[in-house]
């Protein structure tokens, strides 16, 4: 039977109440909250109902996992912008160091002292400028099989298996070479040359025991060790030893070196191993040329050949019939060694003395940093250069176990010459420009070289692109649409670059300079016309500087009716520059990259030589 409820009228509150009890007696005990009205004293003291509910576990989980979502939002946020303001931090710590090495570079080549022409003139003393372009280039590499052409396959049938005339022979990996598949480019080129400050003087550390010949103050034990006068008192206070040389004028060289991750001596691809950027800095001072000769004394031993009343103080150096030697107070030996602790251009005397340079001395190659020293060692090589032995690495073996042996790859091993030989890398921190170097790319302008039209599709209008000796896609089929452009020396050297092209630059170094003989390394060189009239069989004919010695020699490679009447013409002189020509601009190009964000930065300086 159904409850009835009757619902009194308003203003009956004691009825109203005992209905109420009533109805919630009969449904149990209710989950509403019920007001109390007016006047209701009893059901506000007796009765009150309510009902608090816990989270459910579905509940617990929606929450937690939106709080994740919102924590990882937050993180993933701050990693953005972490990141973002790493790569701007690197990208400006980039921005800055390629920007001061821009302009060291454009200061250094403003005041270069010599013509960028051939035939330097001793006496003019003017110094030199030099390129060296190794093998690499920004179009070809050797490959994955680091070995120039199809290895192991004499591509060419010049009987020599992998020589660096195969380089892009078609079929080979070269084509597929690591420009092609990273940011790598030309790293083994070098310039070195003669400056003239343009800002204030160079500045120089050397080790000197002063004119009196004594380390320290002289007869004093300065330091309380080991004695009176020995090395430890160098520099000390008081005393007349020179530990640094200011000069206008220096010699300068900036190259690259291999960043050796695994210390094995040879660059490895993967992982990639960058290279270091290096300017050494040599000043020229030919006022420590003063030696006191094999007597110990300075002038003539024994007398006071200036009357100044001291006998053989240093004011008398040189005085005639003296013994005294235009010569450093250093025997000459391990050149590495001398540079770890003396910034000074010097040369090797055949007295077995260093002799400081002039810039006179440093037209001649044998007398300049990084090459072969003496007269006699012509052409003088430098670095990357397979040495005596005249093989890549040690002789005969195969050192970076790629299955050929003494293949250029393993350049650097056995005697091979280094561009800056080290001792025991006291110094390594001190020439350093910057570090994680991809490419350090250095051409020369070459009013003759092609430049070629590129058509990748000839049904599209507008696409074509002008292309020059270096350019991955440059090749000889290309019609020719203009000359002049900066290349590498003997680009001519790649197939399918310039093969066969004439220009200036687009072919070997000239036989008579016989740096030729070392391809695939090219050199421009200012040289010196003392190489003429230096008293030394540079071609090892039945003749001494026939070029200088006022007769019309006949030149032994020409025949009778192709020779020059004229006396001392050029045909007849014994050397000659590896191109004889005026050198009108040079490109350097540098790429580096930051190994945290992999951002990269690439410059590239540009120098006119042309007379105005």
């Amino acid at each position: 039977m159904a409850s009835q409820i009757h619902v009194p009228e308003y203003g009956q509150p004691d009825q109203l109440n005992l209905t109420i009890s009533r109805v919630m007696n009969s449904i149990g005990k209710a989950s509403f909250f019920h007001r109390v009205l007016k006047g209701n004293s009893r059901l506000n003291n007796r009765t009150r109902f309510t009902n608090r509910r816990a989270f459910t576990l579905v509940e617990m989980m929606v929450s937690t996992a939106v709080s994740l979502i919102l924590i990882l939002g937050v993180v993933e946020a701050f990693r953005v912008i972490g990141e973002a303001v790493a790569d701007g931090r690197a990208s400006l710590n980039m921005s800055g160091q390629v920007r001061t090495i821009t302009n060291r570079l454009q200061n250094d080549l403003a005041g270069v002292t010599v013509p960028s022409r051939a035939w330097a003139l001793e006496g003019a003393g003017l110094g030199y400028f030099e390129i060296g372009e190794g093998p690499i280039t920004d179009s070809f590499n050797f490959g994955t099989d680091g070995s120039p052409g199809i290895g192991g396959t004499d591509d060419d049938g010049n009987s020599v298996v992998d020589d660096v005339s195969e380089l892009g022979w078609p079929g080979s990996d070269d084509n597929l070479s690591l420009f092609y598949r990273s940011m790598l480019g030309d790293f083994d080129d070098y310039v070195s040359f003669t400056v003239r400050s343009r800002e204030g003087q160079f500045v120089g550390q050397v080790v000197h025991p002063g004119w009196d010949l004594r380390w320290g103050v002289a007869g004093v034990d300065d330091d309380g060790q080991n004695g009176v006068d020995d090395i430890g008192e160098f520099a000390w206070p008081g005393s007349d030893d020179i530990s640094q040389v200011r000069s206008n004028e220096a010699e300068i060289i900036w190259w690259t070196e291999l960043d050796d991750a695994n210390l094995d001596g040879i660059w490895n691809p993967l992982p990639m191993e960058t290279f270091t950027l290096r300017r050494r800095v040599l000043p020229v001072f030919t006022e420590l040329n003063r030696h006191p000769g094999p007597d110990g004394r300075w002038g003539i031993a024994g007398q006071d050949d200036n009357g100044n009343g001291v006998i053989d103080d240093v004011g008398e150096f040189g005085a005639p019939r003296s013994d005294d030697l235009r010569a450093l107070l250093i025997s000459a030996g391990n050149i590495s060694l001398f540079h770890e602790y003396n910034d000074l251009s010097v040369h090797q005397d055949p007295s077995g003395l260093y002799v400081a340079n002039s810039l006179a001395d440093l037209t001649l190659r044998h007398n300049r940093v990084g090459h072969v020293p003496l007269a006699g060692n012509f052409p003088n090589y430098t670095g990357y250069h397979p040495g005596p032995d005249g093989a890549w690495g040690v002789a005969g073996t195969d050192d970076d176990g790629n299955g050929v042996t003494d293949d250029i790859i393993e350049l650097g091993r056995g005697d091979d010459l280094r561009l800056f030989p080290r001792f025991n890398g006291l110094r390594w921190g001190e020439d350093i420009m910057i570090s994680h170097v991809l490419s350090f790319d250095v051409k020369v302008f070459d009013p003759r070289a092609p430049i070629r039209l590129y058509d990748p599709d000839a049904n599209d209008v507008g696409d074509e692109e002008s292309l020059v000796p270096g350019d991955p896609a440059y090749a000889l089929g290309l019609p020719v649409v203009g000359q002049g452009a900066f290349v590498d020396l003997f680009y001519g050297r790649i197939r399918g670059m310039g093969n066969g092209v004439t220009s200036l630059f687009s072919g070997p170094p000239h036989p008579k300079s016989k740096l030729h003989l070392v391809t695939p390394y090219a050199t421009y060189d200012t040289w010196s016309m003392q190489y003429e009239s230096d008293g030394l069989n540079q071609d090892l004919d039945a003749v001494t500087d026939e070029g200088t010695n006022g007769l019309d020699n006949a030149d032994p490679n020409l025949a009778a009716n192709l020779q020059n009447p004229a006396v001392d013409d050029v045909t007849e002189r014994e050397t000659s520059p590896p191109y004889p020509f005026p050198l009108r601009g040079i490109q350097i190009t540098l790429r580096i990259i930051d190994p945290d964000s992999r951002q990269s930065r690439q410059i590239t300086v540009v120098n006119d030589f042309t007379p105005e």
